[in-house]
């Protein structure tokens, strides 16, 4: 599922992800289950992200690839990297390299 609001500002912005939660639980049984949302590290601050976790909802950010990032990113080894499928709204798979830390 996509998800866009042409009126968000950058005012209201960092609340969004919490808003989409509330659309989504508004326009679904109360049974159904986010399996996760994804979307940039930079989108919505800490604690957002901390009461999607109190809410059980799993969440992947994504980080820009600055220069530090890539030299990080080329260190490490390929047995680390996991492959895995994410699914898009067309019902369309595209197969990733992820590397998890912490």
């Amino acid at each position: 599922m996509d998800y866009s609001d042409a009126t968000i500002r950058h005012a209201n912005e960092s609340d969004v992800v919490l808003e989409f939660l509330d659309f989504y639980k508004a326009g679904n049984p109360p049974d159904s289950n986010l399996k996760h949302l994804i979307f940039d590290s930079k989108f919505t601050p800490y604690k957002n992200l901390r009461e999607l976790d109190e809410k059980g909802v799993k969440f992947i950010t994504i980080q820009r690839r600055g220069k530090t990032i890539a030299s990080q990113l080329e260190k490490i080894e390929k047995s680390q990297w996991k492959k895995i499928l994410v699914m898009g709204s067309d019902g369309k798979g595209r197969l990733l390299k992820i590397h998890e830390e912490k």
